[in-house]
């Protein structure tokens, strides 16, 4: 399917703001960085531009995984049954917001995997309670297609899983 929306738009930001400090004799060195980046995404499909969001906060038990197939997530502006169908994706963000130590590894498992920032059919990432991984391609964006659309999601501490996953990009 193409996409229930008529509009979107919005910023993607990811700054860094922190002072080190190094007493000496009589006054305090200070170093302060700030470093920020924003991307700015209009409602389309070329470049900077997407027409298709997804975003749900999930749950796992102990020691389970999930597959999220990026051609077929529930739409939240659909009917029941309706799915996004995701050709690119321009923005992936996971944050593990368990109140645990569950650990979060996600990435690019099995025939179907969807690469995209990971680079490869293998490849994962593992976040502990609290974290969050943030990739953005506002250009082309990665491929979603029928041999690379799955995300998997795996706790792999024993304990029960409290994420969220954000996905915009373009629609099939």
């Amino acid at each position: 399917m193409a996409t229930d929306l008529t509009g979107l738009s919005g910023k993607v930001k990811a700054s860094i703001r922190i002072t080190g400090v190094k007493g000496i004799d009589l006054s305090d060195l200070q170093d302060p960085l700030v470093k920020a980046l924003t991307t700015t995404f209009a409602f389309g499909t070329a470049a900077n531009q997407a027409n298709l969001m997804y975003h749900d906060q999930r749950s796992l038990a102990a020691d389970q995984a999930e597959t999220l197939d990026l051609q077929a997530v529930d739409n939240p502006w659909g009917g029941a049954g309706s799915k996004l169908n995701f050709a690119k994706v321009k923005v992936l963000l996971l944050y593990n917001a368990s109140t645990t130590a569950a650990v979060m590894k996600v990435g690019a498992l099995g025939a179907t995997a969807f690469n995209g920032p990971l680079g490869g059919d293998t490849e994962t990432y593992t976040l502990v309670a609290g974290e969050y991984w943030l990739a953005v391609n506002s250009g082309a964006g990665w491929t979603v297609d029928g041999g690379a659309k799955d995300i998997k999601v795996l706790e792999t501490a024993t304990l029960a899983l409290i994420y969220d996953i954000v996905v915009i990009g373009l629609s099939a």
